[in-house]
């Protein structure tokens, strides 16, 4: 299974083009809910970063974004069947979007390292054990762990209820690169020094991971 992931910078070169050229009044609509601020036009972002990768990857661009009941993403084509299992992230100006085959549930979750009480957030939030890679490794660990996270809970639908359960699940793995942590395939990159990205599949096993940029041309 092959699953797809591409990162941008908000204040890149081609942000306004691409917002142009893929972003619907759908979107605009979307993103004009979030308060006014960067957030409203990074969200705006994502949204036609996605669109554009669907457009590559499927070879067509009439797909729709809805959310499921729990808020999800979903892309469905004109007659609302199930198109490429999607997902989306924006933070601290970078915006990554994935997809992946339709009979997945997948997550993505990019983060700033921004100053935080780490040590305080994983005694909130993780398991003993990632409390205890967190109380070795600093900031970086947190960010890596939090990351991979908010991944699974996007992948779920369960957002912040998995993401804060106390329980350990992903204290195994490297710093960065791809693994199997039980019923779970996760990635964890950095696309930028200050940043942690990362990818969660529900359903283990050996899958290929292409970083692909977004295109202007697809559709």
């Amino acid at each position: 299974m092959n699953v797809v992931l591409s990162w941008l910078c908000s204040n890149s070169a081609v942000t306004d083009r691409l917002t142009a050229r893929w972003a619907t009044d759908v979107d605009h609509q979307a993103a004009a809910r979030r308060p006014t601020g960067p957030a409203r036009n990074t969200s705006l972002l994502a949204r036609a970063a996605l669109r554009a990768l669907l457009a590559e990857e499927t070879g067509r661009a009439d797909w729709r974004l809805i959310a499921d009941p729990r808020g999800k993403p979903l892309a469905v084509d004109p007659a609302d069947q199930p198109g490429p299992a999607v997902s989306l992230s924006h933070g601290g100006g970078l915006v990554a979007v994935a997809l992946s085959s339709a009979e997945t549930r997948l997550g993505v979750d990019v983060e700033a390292h921004r100053k935080r009480d780490v040590q305080a957030l994983a005694g909130y939030a993780f398991g003993p054990t990632e409390q205890a890679l967190v109380r070795a490794g600093g900031a970086g660990a947190f960010f890596r762990i939090w990351s991979l996270r908010e991944a699974m809970g996007k992948a779920t639908g369960d957002g912040l209820a998995l993401a804060v359960d106390r329980r350990d699940r992903v204290a195994g793995g490297d710093e960065y690169g791809i693994w199997s942590c039980g019923e779970w395939w996760l990635a964890h990159l950095a696309p930028q020094q200050g940043y942690s990205l990362a990818v969660a599949l529900l359903g283990g096993g050996r899958h290929r991971l292409t970083l692909r940029p977004v295109s202007l041309k697809a559709g």
